[in-house]
């Protein structure tokens, strides 16, 4: 997944954001790549009438190189190949008008 020059807010601190409170005008970019599944391939099902989700997910290894620039402040992460993923998993799920 790769996303370039996306426009956000920035708030600063988790409570500010949470309220909606003053905000920057900021960018980010973000390189995000899934490969080489570690692990089998599972499915997740819940019919219940209030949650409805269906997934299918394999655990994978993953890299991700991330940026971010608003007035006056810029932050760049090391690059991808530097990555060290805990735990990292892509998949595709259903819900609500198209679980079925």
């Amino acid at each position: 997944m790769i996303v370039k020059h996306l426009e956000i807010e920035d708030y600063h601190n988790f409570d500010n954001a949470l309220r909606d409170g003053p905000a920057a005008k900021a960018q980010v970019s973000f390189d995000c790549r899934w490969k080489d599944p570690i692990g089998k391939t599972f499915e997740v099902r819940n019919p219940a009438s209030d949650q409805r989700f269906a997934g299918r997910f394999t655990q994978t290894h993953a890299t991700v190189e991330w940026s971010a620039e608003e007035k006056g402040f810029a932050f760049r992460s090391d690059p991808a190949a530097t990555s060290a993923a805990v735990y990292a998993e892509v998949g595709s799920e259903r819900n609500g008008f198209f679980f079925s």
